[in-house]
């Protein structure tokens, strides 16, 4: 029913286990996480309360739950009773009502920007003051003026009823929590509510709402938060402003005021962004050494309504897929209600790589509306090179003998010293290794330093060469 409304909270008896590993999944670790987008909680203007007359376009609005204080984002240029996002597209639905000043009883899409509305179909004669998506896109509406639970058309608008009418309520806000249980809350104390089922339509009474002091005051918007534990709704006194948010316990129906929020609210969604971000954004090092598999956790939210994917793949950069790591791409796939996810990458350093190397973790092609986070670097480092080979003669008359020398790594350079003297370059490796022509010596005994020096500045051993320079007759 179209009038003036109060928020409330609801929070609902759920399953331990399960709420533990959501919450799991959505609280990270301080400084590793890459923040998600935040969720926002929309409100519209809606009815007048009277029902003679043409209602005024409504406002779109930004509300602070914590207090019920808005931020006016835009009109709509409609007269919008409910608000319902789409988990499988993200997309905000409307639904005008039947006295709106333009497009009455009409299904809507909304930016979530500015209000900005487009129209969808119309609901045929029912007017619908709230609606909810269940978990895989199934849009519903309770149907105030026939009081039954109604299956809506996204694509068209066309509202079919699902059960028969079996209740009469007054006010109607309807939303689904993370159980896949459909609530439905009417008037207020000592009205009750109702958990519908989806498949017949039956309504079944749960309880009744306490602590309300307002006569003739009705919940008639409903939303879940988008960790789908607790329930928003507007509390509708009907012309008496200012509208109050409030909490609500479903377990006993009792109610609490939270604070003042402004007057005429009739439609209210949990706009919740889906976004998939690595759960560590810091730049993964791999030591040198052995193969080693890396389990890289993803988190998508704020939105864990239904089900979403999101595709990975492991980009070759200076380290290439088959030599430093093996090759690694698919889908990964996040069931309802679920918040992380993760996939291994096994990296396989090779020891003749004589430098670091560089490849990145990217996240590609988001589900259901999503976007998706940057991507992770990896850095592989170098290994330690190994001493070099240093072939040469033992015994030379030549003053300026000859020695080839050789790494097991590339890129790598050499340095040498020859007996007390300091290390000096003396030519980069190559597959085929560096000869290197000695200055010219006198006739003795000499000894040979080399060092390898790799392109991530790490040093050999030394390797020691003893050779004997003979004098000429």
């Amino acid at each position: 029913m179209p009038s003036p409304k109060r928020f409330v909270s609801v929070s609902l008896p759920l399953r331990p286990l399960l709420l533990a590993a959501v919450c799991a999944a959505l609280l990270l670790a301080p400084g590793t996480a890459r923040a998600l987008p935040a969720p926002t909680l929309f409100a519209t203007t809606g009815g007048t309360g009277n029902s003679s007359v043409t209602a005024p376009p409504s406002q779109l609005y930004r509300l602070d739950p914590s207090n019920g204080s808005t931020t006016a984002l835009g009109n709509t240029g409609y007269a919008i009773t409910a608000l319902a996002q789409d988990p499988t597209t993200g997309i905000l639905y409307a639904a005008s009502n039947n006295k709106s000043p333009t497009a009455a009883n009409t299904l809507l899409k909304l930016d979530p920007a500015n209000g900005a509305a487009t129209p969808v179909g119309l609901f045929g004669e029912l007017s619908i003051p709230d609606m909810s998506f269940d978990s895989t896109g199934r849009l519903f509406g309770w149907a105030e003026s026939n009081d039954e639970l109604v299956s809506i058309d996204k694509n068209t608008g066309t509202a079919t009823p699902v059960g028969p009418n079996t209740i009469s309520t007054y006010g109607a806000g309807l939303t689904f929590d993370i159980n896949e249980t459909l609530w439905l809350f009417g008037e207020g104390e000592p009205g009750p509510f109702w958990s519908v089922d989806p498949v017949t339509g039956v309504p079944t009474e749960r309880g009744e709402l306490t602590s309300i002091d307002e006569e003739d005051a009705a919940i008639s918007a409903a939303s879940a938060d988008c960790a789908r534990t607790t329930i928003y709704g507007a509390l509708n006194n009907f012309g008496k402003p200012p509208a109050n948010l409030l909490t609500i316990d479903t377990g006993t129906g009792q109610l609490a005021n939270k604070g003042p929020t402004v007057t005429a609210i009739d439609g209210l969604e949990w706009y919740c962004p889906l976004a998939f971000e690595f759960t560590n954004a810091a730049p993964i090092t791999v030591p040198a050494g052995k193969a080693q598999t890396l389990n890289l956790a993803v988190i998508r939210g704020p939105r864990i309504k239904g089900a979403a994917s999101v595709n990975y793949a492991a980009v070759p950069g200076s380290a290439q897929a088959g030599r430093d790591f093996a090759a690694a791409s698919g889908t990964l796939s996040f069931g309802n209600n679920v918040g992380s996810g993760s996939f291994a990458v096994t990296v396989t350093p090779d020891p003749k790589a004589g430098k670091n190397r560089k490849f990145e973790v990217a996240l590609s092609s988001p589900s259901a509306g999503g976007t998706a986070g940057a991507a992770l670097q990896v850095t592989i480092n170098a290994s330690k090179p190994k001493p070099a080979k240093v072939k040469g003669p033992k015994k030379t008359t030549s003053q300026r003998p000859v020695f080839k020398l050789k790494s097991n790594q590339l890129p790598a350079r050499f340095r040498c010293k020859l007996d007390k003297g300091k290390y000096k370059g003396c030519g980069k490796n190559s597959k085929k290794g560096k000869k290197y022509k000695t200055p010219k010596l006198a006739p003795g005994k000499h000894k040979l330093v080399v060092q390898v020096v790799n392109g991530a500045g790490k040093k050999s051993k030394p390797a020691k060469k003893t050779f004997t320079v003979l004098a000429k007759d």
